[in-house]
């Protein structure tokens, strides 16, 4: 099926495009057939059964989503369930350029997580430029391939990628301690007015550690490079280099950092010295300040996934004329530990009795440990398969 076939499907004016008139933009596709032709057509038998084969399994992607892929792209039939999700979920929209002749000239990115990309046209031709589509399903149809410079910025023509796992949030604190430390005791005068035989006053608890912060939330997976399908019917002898078509599924998020660590608990205030008629007796000494809580650890990190299939069409006079670099996703780093909490304040002395001392304020100034960085995702995630047709 040609380009201005599926351009009829769309309901695109034809004749405008043969005349050299740009679509790009959002488009409107009714039904999932029409979906199939647009981004499954020209697959061979051998290529949708690759496709099939290879299929990862995407916990994030449903069951019903799924078959619709395996339908569009592989062997997969439609079943009656599958029609009644398609009904629910079509119309779609994907984003289209469709013109006699494409130029990239710039670094064109798409996604993570747009809208399917279809590039349709004559000739296409890379000038100084690139196409990168994350986490997004492509298709491109060329009757021509031209490559006059690549990409500064770049070291591939066409990059099909998954998205890394996004960032998650910092862990909660430890808890504070909503009081401090108990406090000593206020020496009394066993007989009114007279402090003889009283004791000082009592020293106040020291403060607990403060609580360690939460554990890291784990890193998030990586979102998976989806389906391409690229057509290129014939490669022009006059470029300046071959086609380099990049792939890698996405790398695992890193761990989250964890919680900072509690404040430690206030140390207990000295209880106070007897003070009756002429007679006092000492007060008691603060309570330690409670060391800082320990961060919490940094969460694990996320894996890095599959990616799906692609499919590639290409001449098989100019095969030396294409060139695949694929790379493994890798999983996350895990996330940093969280911050030690800082020490308490120590409890103040209590207050001494008629000419005597009062207690010191209590000592202590130790803050919490760093906590441990988490541990690397699961796995690693590896590049989608690729299948060939190489055309006469």
């Amino acid at each position: 099926m040609d380009i201005y076939e599926k351009a009829g499907l769309l309901r695109l004016d034809v004749e405008k495009l043969r005349k050299g008139h740009r679509v790009s933009g959002r488009v409107s596709v009714d039904g999932i057939d029409v979906f199939r032709k647009i981004f499954g057509s020209g697959l061979t038998d051998e290529q949708r059964k690759a496709f099939s084969a290879n299929t990862p399994a995407d916990e994030h992607m449903g069951s019903l989503m799924a078959g619709l892929m395996d339908h569009v792209f592989g062997t997969g039939d439609l079943t009656d369930e599958l029609k009644s999700y398609a009904g629910k979920l079509f119309p779609v929209e994907v984003d289209l350029v469709a013109e006699t002749t494409h130029t990239i000239s710039a670094d064109v990115k798409v996604g993570p997580k747009a809208a399917p990309y279809a590039i349709l046209t004559d000739t296409l031709i890379i000038d100084g430029g690139s196409l990168t589509v994350e986490t997004t399903a492509l298709t491109v149809q060329a009757k021509t391939l031209l490559i006059k410079a690549g990409s500064p910025k770049v070291s591939y023509h066409i990059g099909i990628m998954g998205s890394t796992g996004e960032p998650v949030s910092v862990a909660g604190p430890g808890q504070p301690y909503k009081d401090a430390a108990k406090a000593g005791h206020n020496a009394s005068a066993p007989t009114p007015g007279i402090c003889t035989g009283a004791s000082n006053g009592g020293a106040g608890d020291p403060g607990l550690k403060g609580h360690t912060g939460d554990p890291g939330n784990p890193g998030n997976d990586g979102g998976a490079s989806l389906p391409a399908n690229i057509t290129i019917a014939a490669f022009d002898a006059s470029s300046t280099a071959p086609l380099v078509v990049a792939t890698q599924s996405g790398a695992g998020g890193k761990g989250g950092k964890g919680g900072k660590g509690g404040t430690g608990q206030t140390g207990g205030a000295g209880g106070h010295g007897c003070d009756s008629g002429c007679e006092g007796t000492d007060g008691g000494h603060g309570g330690q300040a409670g060391e800082g809580g320990d961060g919490g650890p940094g969460g694990p990190g996320g894996s890095g996934v599959p990616g799906h299939a692609i499919a590639i069409a290409f001449p098989l006079a100019s095969k030396a004329m294409l060139q695949i670099v694929s790379t493994t996703a890798l999983r996350g780093g895990g996330g940093d530990g969280g911050d030690p909490g800082s020490a308490g304040t120590p409890g103040g002395g209590g207050k001494g009795g008629k000419h005597k001392s009062d207690g010191r304020t209590g000592g202590g100034n130790k803050d919490g440990q760093q906590g441990k960085a988490g541990s690397k995702g699961q796995s690693d995630g590896a590049p989608g398969s690729i299948s060939y047709n190489w055309t006469s």
